[in-house]
């Protein structure tokens, strides 16, 4: 398979007989290109789509179309239409899918009925409960940070002096201090607004006007265009349409028709720029991000004062259910990484809420919403440093009190005491609660917080396999004695804030990184963070001929197989399509956690040619090597960590700390850990090559993990036979590149085994049978599972 997400969309769908997840599935397509393109759809259980038993629609300007109702179980049948200039719509193909009874039911209004719904009174964004005497008595939250922006000076949108060494450097500090003005700006509106609303004072409303007219009277092409900042764009609508619903009735006329301009201004020109386009785009952050609920707010607060607006509403209505959840799926996971999840938090809390008070549709009834508070759980748990995948990842000691936010109202909304328990271990760490938005929302909702429960109990270990994550713990409950271990092999490549790093590892123990990717976030598009940060050279994983992996949705990967025991786990992540035009044909990694303190990695690699191999592993603190045994030594504050490195044949092992690019904080804008400095921390490198090159090759790798308080000598694995012995286990991974992969280990005394790709795997008297398949074998029953795809990809 090419592509299993493709950015933009290049197939329709669903098509080829598939069973969908969801009644009625959402319909989608490639869009056409064109100045004035319209499309047209339709769907019967016939194939001639008589006119009687369709449903149809067309002239709308997007390449989607939702069904709302329930549709029969059977085959449907659809097509779209493409019409350019006002021209005849000229037809697709037809395709068809399939709907079971068993199939979860997602009814929705019709975007003409949610509008007409839509009350003509204000405000309809920051709405009032109907006991608004009780809710009043939170208006010193709001006023006590509102208190700091009365009469204070306004800045204009002069565009200031250029600023950095070259044309990147100096588009960045234009970006960043565009951002800054008009973020700032939307900030104290946003404080402002509720302070108003809640103590009726009207001395924070006029403070807000002042602003937001101030901001109208803004150059829209100038300083806070979107060319320069799209987060500009979008705050200045914020501002403006926050000011125009909250305190409509203190609003002259022309005060009101000064904002509708330019709130029209920006709102239309992203309409027209996002729509025959976005539909299409797996995700964009900076849309999802913050524009499209900043977007939907111009769209709600001019509902019924000017005529597009409803348009808006039914573009933002439509998107948000043919497209949600966008970045993962039904396990909870969230591809673009859980640094980054929480810039997402606004719109994926507040956004369905607005839509749902006007539909009545509980659009969090979603079975991705219901399992995201574990995704948070499991790759960044309290105490810990998260798992490393993703931008960002490196500079936080904690979650962001947006991260909290959302799962405390996951906890509450679905009785989560695990959610729970996780929002009260982290609120002594993580910062303070900062966001007035969230704070609203989560106002709004006073029901009571489940008991907080700890995850002593749950499974220590999951796969989020629909983003190619995989987090096994020794105690999750425990920070301080867990090791962690995090694997990643993703359906959505190296994506936005993603890295090249399918089959990518991290080690963590008592919450801090014992082996991870290196690099720093300086930027989204320096030098080290194209060429180092992000690339593969940066993770631990492999390059073949000095390449790593490609940018983009083509170089994916996926967690084939997963099982989690008492005693041992196992993944298997598949990076073999992950390399572009590199010649690599075959990179699958199993990883094995042998609880309490063992980690077996073992790598099948092949290419079309004989190909220099370089297996990665990189550290925050310094790495040494014992070359004659292959052998590596690292420590942290609180543990202390051996690898031992088996191959297909004699290895060679470089280390330095040398990053080149190097990372450098050149924007002066980044903290570590919460600290600000000029040039980051070294960290060291690791490079294990085989003598020769070679078409095939095996990488074993056994870790072992220790506290730094336990004095206890590492055991030294001993070769016999073709088995590893280390302590109790013993290990063979088929390094003979003329046999085929296969991996094996076992606990005789305690009758555990694992056999992957084992024909025949015997335990005691037992046999189980494993051919193209892994078994794992503990007392408390046997597992077994072979090579799946995730669901997009079935």
């Amino acid at each position: 398979m090419r592509v299993i997400h493709a950015q933009p969309r290049v197939a329709p769908s669903p098509i080829d007989n598939k069973r969908v997840d969801r009644n009625p599935p959402p319909l989608l397509w490639p869009t056409e290109k064109g100045e004035d393109v319209r499309y047209a759809v339709r769907l019967s259980r016939d194939p001639g789509f008589p006119e009687c038993s369709t449903i149809a629609e067309e002239g709308f300007p997007w390449a989607m179309f939702n069904p709302h109702r329930e549709l029969a179980p059977g085959v449907w049948y659809w097509q779209y239409g493409t019409s350019i200039d006002g021209g005849p719509y000229h037809w697709s193909d037809r395709y068809d899918f399939e709907i079971t009874g068993s199939v979860r039911c997602m009814e929705t209004p019709l975007a003409t009925d949610v509008i007409a719904a839509c009350p003509k009174m204000h405000p309809r964004l920051w709405t009032l409960p109907d006991d608004v005497d009780d809710f009043k008595g939170y208006s010193k939250r709001f006023t006590s940070r509102a208190d700091q922006f009365l009469d204070a000076p306004l800045k204009d949108d002069t565009m200031p002096p250029d600023k950095g060494e070259d044309a990147y450097q100096v588009f960045k500090f234009h970006r960043w201090g565009s951002k800054a003005l008009a973020g700032n700006m939307a900030s104290a509106v946003q404080w402002l607004i509720p302070a108003y609303l809640l103590s009726g004072d009207e001395c924070y409303a006029r403070e807000a006007i002042r602003r937001g007219l101030h901001v109208a009277n803004w150059d829209a092409d100038g300083y806070t265009n979107p060319v320069i900042s799209d987060f500009a764009d979008g705050s200045c609508m914020r501002v403006m349409a926050g000011v125009y619903d909250s305190c409509f009735d203190l609003l002259t006329e022309s005060q009101r028709a000064c904002l509708r301009a330019a709130m029209v201004v920006r709102a239309e020109r992203f309409f027209k720029e996002e729509t025959n386009k976005i539909e299409t785009l797996v995700f964009r952050s900076h849309f999802w991000q913050h524009l499209l609920i900043e977007f939907s707010e111009v769209a709600f607060a001019l509902l019924h004062a000017y005529p597009d607006a409803a348009q808006w509403v039914r573009f933002v209505y439509e998107l948000w259910i043919a497209r949600f959840p966008l970045m993962g799926g039904a396990d909870g996971g969230w591809a673009n990484g859980n640094s980054y999840f929480g810039t997402n938090v606004e719109t994926l809390l507040v956004l369905p809420s607005r839509i749902g008070e006007l539909s009545g549709v509980d659009l969090f009834q979603d079975a991705w919403y219901k399992n995201s508070a574990s995704f948070l759980l499991y790759t960044w748990p309290p105490h810990s440093r998260s798992d490393g995948f993703g931008d960002g990842t490196e500079l936080k000691a904690h979650p962001t009190g947006n991260h909290l936010d959302f799962v405390e109202d996951m906890a509450v909304r679905f009785d989560d005491p695990y959610a729970a328990w996780y929002v009260q271990q982290w609120r002594e760490e993580a910062e303070e609660e900062g966001n007035p938005l969230l704070i609203w929302h989560k106002l709004k909702d006073q029901e009571a917080r489940p008991r907080p429960r700890s995850p002593k109990a749950l499974p220590q270990g999951r796969c989020f396999a629909d983003v190619g994550i995989v987090s096994l713990h020794t105690d999750l409950a425990n920070t301080r004695r867990d090791l962690m271990v995090g694997m990643r092999s993703s359906p959505y490549g190296s994506l936005l804030h993603s890295h090249e790093c399918q089959n990518g590892f991290n080690i963590f123990y008592g919450g801090e990184p014992l082996f991870r990717n290196s690099g720093y976030y300086t930027s989204a598009g320096d030098d080290h963070s194209k060429q180092w940060y992000r690339a593969t050279r940066g993770h631990n994983s492999v390059l073949i001929d000095g390449k790593g992996q490609p940018r983009g949705a083509e170089s994916y990967g996926v967690i084939s197989r997963f099982l989690n025991g008492k005693h041992m786990a196992y993944a298997l992540g598949d990076a073999s399509h992950a390399y572009g035009d590199a010649g690599l044909g075959r990179f699958r990694r199993h990883l094995v956690l042998l609880r309490p303190d063992v980690l077996v990695i073992y790598d099948d690699l092949e290419a079309d040619h004989d190909a220099c191999w370089q297996w990665l592993v990189h550290g925050d603190r310094e790495i040494t090597a014992d070359v004659c045994h292959q052998r590596l030594y690292t420590q942290t504050r609180v543990a202390r960590g051996q690898v031992n490195i088996f191959g297909s044949q004699k290895l060679h092992i470089e280390i330095d700390t040398v990053f080149d690019p190097p990372a450098v904080n050149w924007g002066g804008n980044k903290t570590f850990l919460g600290k600000s400095m000029a040039v980051f921390p070294d960290q060291w490198h690791v490079t294990v090559s085989p003598e020769r090159t070679c078409n095939i090759m095996r990488f074993l790798a056994v870790f072992q993990v220790r506290d730094r308080e336990d004095d206890a000598r590492f055991q030294d694995p001993v070769q016999r036979d073709g088995w590893i012995c280390l302590g109790d286990w013993i290990i063979r991974g088929e390094l003979n590149p003329d046999r085929g992969p296969a991996l094996e280990i076992r606990h005789e005394d305690r009758g555990i085994a694992l056999g992957v790709d084992v024909p025949l795997l015997a335990v005691g008297e037992r046999r189980y049978r494993g051919s193209d398949a892994t078994v794992l074998v503990e007392p408390s029953g046997v597992q077994r599972t072979t090579d799946s795809l995730p669901q997009a990809a079935r």
